[in-house]
């Protein structure tokens, strides 16, 4: 019979490598941020433009506009994440197109 406390730190060396690898891997991914109303303080203003500067795996955040975002061409595996509508101040995240030229396994709207 196994001794439960040599166990339990087995288990708890498998749970903190995991975590530690996990953390490695997701802290190497960068968060932009898009925003196309004047006088913001985001990284880019234009989508397409944040697209082609991130690396595979990276987060674009797109903050709501009362203007399209326009077309967006999709090359690379990233997390591209917006706000959605907001009624109360006609704020919302619009694209016309999303053109994905990659393979796309996993889309969530």
């Amino acid at each position: 019979m196994k001794n439960p406390d040599l166990i339990f730190i087995n288990v708890m060396k498998t749970v903190f490598l995991n975590l530690f690898m996990a953390t490695a891997f997701f802290a190497s991914a960068t968060i932009i941020t898009v925003d196309n109303n004047v006088n913001s303080p985001a990284d880019y203003a234009d989508l397409q433009a944040a697209h082609d500067a991130v690396a595979e795996g990276d987060t674009i955040y797109v903050a709501g506009s009362q203007t399209t975002y326009g077309i967006l061409y999709v090359t690379k595996k990233l997390v591209l994440i917006g706000n959605g509508f907001n009624p109360e101040n006609g704020m919302r995240t619009e694209l016309l197109s999303i053109n994905f030229e990659i393979d796309t396994s996993i889309i969530r709207v």
